[in-house]
């Protein structure tokens, strides 16, 4: 789907949906992560999120800074999570969330944050200074 989404250069872009069928192939959900990581500056001015969606949850990789997700509680699933790719991810900052991290370091072979789960508000807050990928279960 690189292709499609370097099409879309050409036009005004809000948001990128990318609908995806995993089956159970591990390796085919980190290609897709890869492709977040590849596409996040694809030449548009501005940032432009990009959703990567399947029947059972969403991913997408959001940029350094702060990021606001607005959760419809009628569509969000159990649980969600922030997951570094590659490299440490420091000073991770959340509100919204069951289990908030405060300048948190976030990192493979160390901690990530999984299995999390929201607060009673419908938004989350996350600040961080790097690239980081939020996933969340969703429901029908």
């Amino acid at each position: 789907w690189v292709k499609s989404v370097d099409y879309t250069r050409g036009f005004t872009v809000e948001r990128i949906v990318v609908l995806v069928g995993f089956q159970g192939r591990v390796d085919q959900q980190f290609a897709n992560f890869n492709t977040l990581y590849k596409v996040r500056n694809f030449g548009y001015d501005k940032y432009v999120p990009i959703y990567v969606m399947s029947n059972s949850d969403l991913t997408c990789l959001l940029k350094t800074g702060n990021n606001s997700i607005e959760v419809d509680s009628e569509f969000r699933g159990a649980h969600c999570g922030l997951i570094p790719l590659g490299n440490v991810c420091n000073n991770i900052t959340t509100t919204g969330l069951k289990w908030n991290l405060n300048k948190a370091p976030l990192e493979f072979g160390h901690l990530v944050s999984t299995s999390n789960t929201y607060a009673e508000e419908n938004l989350v807050e996350v600040q961080t200074e790097c690239p980081i990928l939020w996933c969340m279960d969703l429901k029908f």
